[in-house]
């Protein structure tokens, strides 16, 4: 680390734009804290200095960090929206994949056993076609939404409010999303209607 001269002020040297950015991430990553709790945080620079308060406010003020502080906060939301969903994804794929396994267990039980003794494994059937039908669409609705762009959001909004004003049920309009011939948009097993692909 280097040290000042002695007899050398190194007052009058301005700390680096390195040092500065090192210290907006600490201002932003502790809730952007101001006063000495920010200041106990802050490393001292190379001339084993730190700023004192009214730097850091002019910082603040002058070089934007507000400004920045919210674009970052911004793409923090978009993340965390992101992994919301595709947590969700992964939810409703090993819904479907548990409703699939019970299927499997109650066809299994009748293949061995007499097809009038099974009221277990016949509920046991039951619950799993529903449950692989509720989570079956969803993981893949969520994700083309989360992909769309804003042009694509409002045309699906309006689409869906006109199905609404309709005397439709929840889970039409909620199919509807995908499946609407009329703009080749994707239905919930990744076919686009009206193609041969």
């Amino acid at each position: 680390m280097a040290k000042p001269i002695p007899g050398n002020s190194m007052e009058h040297v301005g700390f680096s734009d390195d040092y500065k950015e090192k210290t907006f991430f600490i201002w932003y990553s502790s809730g952007k804290l101001e006063g000495l709790r920010l200041l106990d945080l802050l490393p001292k620079d190379i001339y084993d200095r730190k700023p004192n308060l009214t730097t850091i406010s002019t910082w603040i003020n002058k070089l934007g960090w507000r400004e920045r502080a919210d674009v970052l906060d911004v793409e923090v939301a978009h993340r965390i929206e992101r992994m919301a969903i595709e947590e969700k994804v992964e939810m409703f794929n090993r819904h479907a994949l548990v409703g699939r396994e019970m299927q499997d267990k109650a066809i299994d039980y009748f293949n061995k056993n007499d097809i009038t003794s099974g009221n277990v494994a016949l509920r046991l059937l039951v619950e799993g076609v529903e449950i692989e039908r509720q989570s079956k669409g969803v993981p893949g609705a969520l994700e083309r939404l989360s992909k769309m762009n804003n042009e694509e959001l409002e045309k699906t909004v309006e689409r869906l409010l006109q199905k609404a004003d309709s005397p439709t049920s929840l889970p039409e309009i909620v199919d509807g999303i995908f499946m609407d011939e009329s703009d080749g948009v994707e239905n919930g097993d990744g076919d686009v209607p009206g193609t041969d692909e």
